[in-house]
């Protein structure tokens, strides 16, 4: 028998995430987004 587990993330950040991060990620899905690109 197989067995998966299916993860749903309603999107936002983390209250304890360090605002460096959120800082880099948003820069590159601005980055991501001015090019034109797909999520990957």
């Amino acid at each position: 028998m197989r067995r998966a587990i299916v993860l749903v993330g309603h999107g936002g950040v983390p209250k304890d995430c360090p605002h460096e991060l959120v800082r880099k990620l948003k820069q590159l899905e601005a980055q991501r987004r001015a090019a034109g690109k797909p999520m990957s």
